[in-house]
């Protein structure tokens, strides 16, 4: 059996409020706590329990005429909605929003040849996608210099995330824990590559955060204490259906039920987005094309617990950033672009006020011959009386495309092989005026440089959009954003705040735990974690968290129990198997060490430093012929510092 069969499929990755290196886990910050006892002291008086202030439910407050925004309203499966909307589900199958999730069996198959970049090398190893009958499988190789595998790691894909538009990218799961792939599909260029975003660290699978999952599928069922694990069936439904735009269908079915005609007027047991006004009517859309840098649930919330029809900033906060000078601009959400736009700014307080619905059909995609009539007619909805100034030579030229000239499309620097279409509804139209200018409208401070973009709405708490702030710039600095540690200063004392006035605010008080790892203060961080893992003893991120500052306390006992708690709650995590793995081999427990360390091998079998951490273990253990052999695997890997292995292991080998 070769060690692709024996290792199980991977989940990886450190928590992204987490880096991969525990050595960097507090962004190089000088470690050695002064007056470490008077700390902890304090941080222990900080961590008892404070009174709780019950955050309200909106839906609970929601005074409007809709019956399912009620928190006990049911939903149905959304084959209940096309027994009677049998059209409106048939055209909404082929929308993108209805094809955002697949199982893998029912993806679409894609050429799998060499001219398509099947299989593509990247960071230093080789990629390779097979389709078997309704099985897909990626691989990622490391080539000896015979040119045969040296190790392999194999993913059976079970989702396909993405409507196929621009592409596709890929799930796996196993025991309910779900990761990235580091493969994806890129339709405008019709050739396989690595998944946005993805680095060296991330290679052996990223999990798969719910907040992703919110706006790529139906309702994913996270398991809240994890990272990236979820009950079964994973999924209420695949794609985005029904009830995401609606609400709740299980009143309006039995309403329709016991009615034989029921009057439009009347029926107040499902939303219908046009009838409400236009900040509620955006808030359907927002919940997904709202997209910046971070997206925090409020205190109290979970992001499944909106309801259209209410205000989406009731329930979560949305973070952006401006563009850095000089550099491309990021892919931005097309609802931030809509809000830049002249037609938006002069619309806005008319009954007309442009929003997505005014151009876009949510229940069927335009496309072919019919897409530039179809929005030509939206635009002249509201420029019929002046119509187009442009010569009609040059319109002619466009096929007298609206859309063509004032939304020209522009490449992402930030998703690669993609482009997307520029929503600021330029009034000159010049694509390189759109590259130069997007994104960098919003007000960006140098202290504090993630802006919430529902900041002075009505009815938001500024003390809780500043605590999801902070949040969001901790998890940013923790991610190693180079920009961000400096703002901890200002996000602590806000984070401080937030748990002062409730202890059961888990969120808040991790990333506090963590901003003070960042700033130096262990003592206090690892109070911090011990008063979360009290709450809660199976919190993933406060256990990986507690575990490394532990350590960096040389507090060797405690940090054991945390990383044997972490690898006991997410078994398939290489990252949490390597932080066991060093931290034994420390304490000089080489027979569990190497225990680890073949698990975490066999998590990820390109690691060279996990098979170096392997010969360590079986040379203390004195099986000099199994390291030997280890080290021959090593040598067909040909990592970049193979002669320094070769000086270091040779003469123990012997």
């Amino acid at each position: 059996m070769n060690e692709s069969e024996q290792a199980p499929s991977p989940n990886s990755s450190l928590p992204q409020t987490a880096p991969r290196r525990r050595r960097t886990l507090w962004a190089g910050a000088g470690l050695i706590v002064l007056g470490a006892v008077i700390a902890l002291a304090i941080a222990l008086r900080r961590n008892d329990p404070p009174a709780i202030d019950a955050p309200t439910d909106p839906r609970l407050e929601y005074a409007g005429p809709f019956r399912n925004l009620d928190p006990a309203a049911a939903y149905v499966p959304d084959q209940r909605c096309a027994d009677c909307h049998a059209d409106i589900a048939r055209t909404y199958a082929q929308h993108p929003m209805g094809r955002s999730l697949v199982p893998a069996a029912a993806a679409p198959p894609l050429p799998l040849d060499p001219e398509h970049h099947n299989p593509f090398d990247a960071l230093g190893a080789r990629f390779l996608v097979e389709r078997d009958d309704d099985r897909v499988r990626h691989r990622r190789q490391r080539l000896a210099p015979d040119g045969q595998p040296a190790a392999e790691q194999v993913w059976e894909v079970d989702f396909a995330i993405g409507s196929g538009r621009r592409g596709f990218s890929y799930l796996a799961e196993r025991d309910g824990f779900v990761i990235q792939t580091p493969v994806s599909w890129y339709a405008q260029k019709q050739r396989w590559d690595l998944s946005p975003g993805f680095h060296q660290a991330q290679l052996s699978g990223r999990p798969v955060l719910p907040e992703c999952l919110f706006c790529h599928s139906n309702r994913a069922r996270h398991i809240e204490t994890s990272v990236s694990r979820y009950t079964q069936p994973l999924f209420d439904g695949h794609a985005i259906g029904c009830q995401r735009c609606h609400g709740p269908g299980a009143l309006h079915v039995t309403f329709r039920e016991s009615q034989e005609t029921p009057a439009e007027a009347t029926d107040h047991t499902i939303v219908n987005p046009r009838r409400l006004d236009a900040s509620a009517r955006e808030g359907v859309c927002e919940q997904c094309h709202l997209v910046g840098e971070d997206m925090i649930a409020r205190r109290g919330r979970d992001l499944y617990d909106f309801r259209p029809g209410l205000r989406p900033e009731r329930f979560w906060s949305v973070l952006a950033r401006a563009a850095e000078p000089g550099k491309a601009p990021k892919a931005v959400s097309h609802v931030e672009q809509m809000r830049e736009s002249r037609c938006h700014e002069r619309s806005a307080k008319s009954q007309r006020a442009l929003g997505c619905i005014s151009c876009h059909d949510p229940h069927r995609a335009v496309r072919g011959p019919e897409r530039l009539t179809y929005y030509r007619n939206r635009c002249l909805a509201c420029h019929e009386p002046k119509g187009c100034t442009e010569l009609l030579v040059r319109r002619r030229e466009k096929l007298d495309s609206c859309i063509d000239c004032h939304m020209p499309r522009y490449d992402s620097a930030d998703v690669p092989h993609t482009a997307s279409t520029d929503h600021r509804i330029l009034r000159h139209g010049k694509a390189a005026h759109a590259k130069a200018a997007h994104p960098g409208s919003r007000p960006a401070s140098l202290e504090l440089p993630l802006v919430s973009l529902y900041r002075g709405r009505d009815g938001v708490d500024p003390a809780e959009d500043e605590r999801a702030r902070s949040i969001a710039l901790v998890k940013a600095a923790l991610a190693g954003d180079p920009a961000l540690p400096h703002s901890l200063r200002h996000a602590l004392p806000v984070l401080d705040a937030a748990v002062a006035r409730a202890g059961d605010d888990l969120p808040a008080a991790e990333a506090r735990a963590y901003a003070l790892g960042l700033q130096g203060r262990s003592a206090e961080a690892l109070a911090a974690f011990s008063a979360i893992l009290s709450q809660a003893p199976q919190r993933e991120r406060a256990l990986v968290g507690a575990a490394a500052t532990a350590e960096r306390l040389e507090q060797f006992k405690a940090a054991l129990d945390f990383w044997q708690r972490a690898v006991a709650v997410n078994p398939w995590s290489a990252d949490y198997r390597r932080g066991l793995t060093l931290l034994l081999a420390r304490m000089e427990a080489w027979a569990d060490a190497q225990e680890q360390a073949e698990a975490w091998v066999r998590l990820d079998p390109l690691s060279v430093e996990a098979r170096t951490h392997r010969i360590v273990c079986l040379l203390e253990r004195g099986d000099r012929e199994t390291a030997r052999a280890e080290f021959q695997r090593i040598e067909r890997l040909t990592p970049a510092n193979m002669i320094e292995l070769r000086i270091r292991f040779e003469r123990r080998l012997k």
